[in-house]
């Protein structure tokens, strides 16, 4: 309706504007002819129609409308004065330029009054409220129509009053337009207000507003004009002009009872909806408030039974209600904990500092929570959790709903948790085995002095993998695992640790689970130092295989090398020969120079038989001065005579001892042996052919053969055959 108003300010103003032109130019008269009445319209008020027309487009800024509206006020107010007073004020002269040849060119009376109204309407529009504005555009509308059913019916002193200038046609036009231009932009009063209305006043109103406002002026100029033309005179002219009247009115009025009585059907519908909407209401309303009572009386319950101190206290801090739970903890009576009386039940040592936290809490309406102690009143003191949270009602705080939950037994736990972690700290730390708390991931979360005293460092043992601080398990034994491989809660496995000095230390390893619950949080590692003892069991190995005077391997180990011989020989095609050794005055050397430098003597020869044989040759010493080289891999005798050779003349180098020199020989026999012969065998002949070396002279070999073994089948015939004559 705005825009609409809008546009219609703007044509007033185009007609002002067209007015003003043909004063100013001299076309005027060819614009005359053009648009009969131009000229009839006075320059000051069409310079007044454009004031208003601005005003009225541009009403959304208010300064400007109400400068604009005092000037109109200002030109209407002044054209009545001078024909009040009689005199000229100069208002027809306030546009320069325009050529009145002499004559006084005033706007009419109603014009001015109109002008006058209508400024005073578009000024009284700033108010808060617009009655006042809506008022006096009414008059103006009301003043401007009837200049213009003067012009339509012909009737003069319709736009004419006394003898003075009368309004013309354009202006009566152009005021109509601002008048109801202003009437629009008030869209929610008056009759717009009522138009736009939504309700039975709107549809009451919007189809009578076009008849009440064109079917009077209709039916009047039809009658008029036939009159005029002689179709009847005017006393019929009159009667049927208040016939047609009463037909419209009462068309208007049944058509109104229509609408009223539709009205009236709707409004019943809607009070017989509303009723049952009321009464679908209040059942609801009964069937809630029975629920409610059900869910206070549930909440009652369990307030009752709540294994949890529950009370309510007043704004203040004083106690309203309190279950039975929160009698038992505070030891008091209900009686006696009302009020600020459920105080009494705090330790005497807590009692202060309650206080002052619940007053500065209660203060500034924000929860209150603290571990505090209650004395019952035989002594029994209870550790209990205080939480507190305000009640509010529309931002105020109204009250305090409390909770007392007896902790003396959660608090008793702790402190044996406490206890138990500071004997546990204390036993880890000071532990005389290597400790370390691992994550299943296999890091290193804490390690204990010991751990560190071990790896010989600290920097890199905290975070890091736990396998850092161990010797690869290639070069450890196929028995070791890793954590992330053990086959259940406890393992103990021995590992060499890898240290930053390069000792070696051989370390026991047990490994449990740390149980958090139903799983496993992490591994506990524990470290022995059994370096000592390995050195000892490695000794005693060693000296189960070895002689310990030449530290050459003992008959056992020689048996074994000698089976793993013949085995690889049988696989792989090739022969393997066994070099019995006995010395020669070794016993002249033990008498004549003792026990000690023989011991020397012995540890000699053991030296030259080891630099002398191959490198995957087996030198033993199996007793005495006895010694045995096995050869693995043998391709021909003559070899073996080359080694024997070689044996020889490096033992019969002299050996010196102090400031003697002891001389000894060897007699050496060989045995040569294939996959299937049998160790026993094969060292006994070579022991047979180291006799027949001695019996030949000694300081020389002997190869065990065939005829050897006639030989001595035969010796051996004789001597059970001497035996048995």
């Amino acid at each position: 309706m705005q825009l609409v108003g809008r546009i219609g300010a703007a044509l007033a103003g185009v007609v002002g504007l067209a007015v003003l032109l043909a004063w100013y130019t001299t076309g005027g008269a060819m614009l005359s002819s053009m648009v009969p009445g131009v000229l009839l319209v006075a320059p000051t008020a069409a310079f007044a129609l454009v004031l208003l027309s601005i005003a009225l487009v541009a009403f959304d800024r208010p300064r400007l409308t109400a400068v604009l509206g005092v000037a109109v006020l200002a030109i209407g107010g002044l054209s009545l004065a001078e024909y009040a007073l009689g005199t000229s004020l100069g208002v027809d002269t306030l546009l320069p330029g325009i050529e009145l040849n002499g004559d006084a060119l005033r706007m009419a009376p109603s014009t001015a009054f109109s002008l006058f109204v209508l400024g005073g309407s578009v000024l009284s529009s700033r108010l808060a409220r617009s009655t006042l504005a809506l008022v006096l555009a009414v008059v103006a509308l009301c003043v401007s129509q009837i200049a213009i059913l003067g012009y339509v019916y012909g009737v003069s002193s319709l736009y004419t009053v006394g003898g003075y200038t009368s309004m013309a046609l354009l202006t009566a036009v152009g005021i109509a337009l601002l008048s109801g231009a202003t009437l629009l932009q008030h869209p929610s009063a008056g009759l717009a207000g009522l138009a736009r209305d939504g309700g039975s006043a709107g549809r009451l109103v919007r189809p009578a507003i076009p008849v009440f406002i064109l079917g009077p002026f209709a039916l009047g100029w039809l009658f008029l004009t036939a009159q005029r033309m002689g179709w009847f005179d005017i006393p019929f002219a009159f009667a049927v002009l208040v016939l047609s009247m009463t037909i419209l009115g009462s068309a208007l009025t049944w058509i109104a009872a229509l609408r009223l009585r539709e009205l009236d059907r709707q409004r019943e519908g809607a009070l017989a909806r509303l009723a049952e909407t009321n009464h679908l209401l209040e059942t609801t309303v009964a069937v809630r408030t029975q629920e409610l009572a059900k869910t206070a009386d549930a909440l009652e319950a369990l307030v009752r039974l709540a294994p949890v101190g529950i009370v309510q206290l007043d704004a203040a801090g004083g106690l309203l209600t309190a279950n039975d739970q929160w009698l038992s903890v505070s030891g008091l009576t209900l009686e006696a904990s009302l009020g600020e009386g459920w105080m009494s039940a705090l330790h005497p040592d807590d009692l202060d500092r309650v206080r002052a936290e619940w007053s500065e809490s209660s203060a500034v309406g924000a929860a209150y929570s603290a571990t505090v102690r209650f004395r019952t009143q035989d002594g029994q003191v209870n550790s209990v959790q205080f939480t507190s949270t305000p009640i509010r009602d529309r931002g105020i705080v109204t009250g305090h709903l409390a909770s007392v939950t007896d902790v003396t037994a959660l608090r008793a736990a702790e402190q044996a948790a406490t206890a138990a972690r500071a004997r546990f700290e204390a036993a880890f730390a000071w532990s005389p085995l290597g400790t370390a708390i691992v994550s299943l991931d296999g890091r290193v979360l804490e390690a204990n002095r010991r751990l560190f005293e071990l790896a010989g460092r600290s920097a890199d043992v905290l975070g890091g993998p736990i396998e850092a601080v161990f010797l690869p398990l290639e070069t450890v034994g196929a028995d070791a695992r890793p954590a992330g491989q053990l086959e259940s809660s406890r393992q103990r496995v021995d590992r060499r640790m890898r240290r930053s000095d390069a000792e070696e230390t051989w370390v026991k390893v047990s490994v449990a689970e740390i149980h958090e619950g139903e799983h496993v949080g992490g591994l506990l590692y524990q470290l022995e130092d059994i370096t000592a003892r390995r050195l000892a069991e490695a000794r005693v190995e060693h000296l189960a295989f070895h002689d310990p005077l030449t530290n050459l391997p003992n008959r056992l180990l020689l048996l074994d090398r000698l089976s793993q011989a013949l085995l690889q020989a049988a696989r792989h095609g090739r022969g393997v020969a066994v070099l019995f050794i006995d010395l020669d005055r070794f016993k002249v050397v033990n008498d004549s120079l003792g026990h000690h430098s023989g011991d020397a003597v012995l540890v000699e020869v053991a030296a030259r038989l080891r630099q002398g044989a191959r490198a995957s040759d087996t030198v033993a010493r199996i007793g005495g001065d006895e010694f045995v080289v096995v050869c693995p891999d043998v391709d021909s005798s003559r070899d073996v005579a080359q080694l024997a050779d070689a044996l020889q003349k490096s033992i019969a180098r002299p050996i010196r001892i102090g400031d003697h020199v002891a001389s000894v020989d060897a007699s050496i026999g060989i045995a040569f042996g294939v996959g299937h012969d049998d160790p026993e065998s094969l060292l006994r002949n070579a022991d047979q052919a180291m006799y027949l070396a001695k019996d030949r002279g000694r300081a020389r070999f002997e190869v065990f053969d065939d005829d050897l073994r006639g030989r001595i089948d035969r010796r051996l015939d004789t001597e059970i055959a001497l035996r048995s004559a």
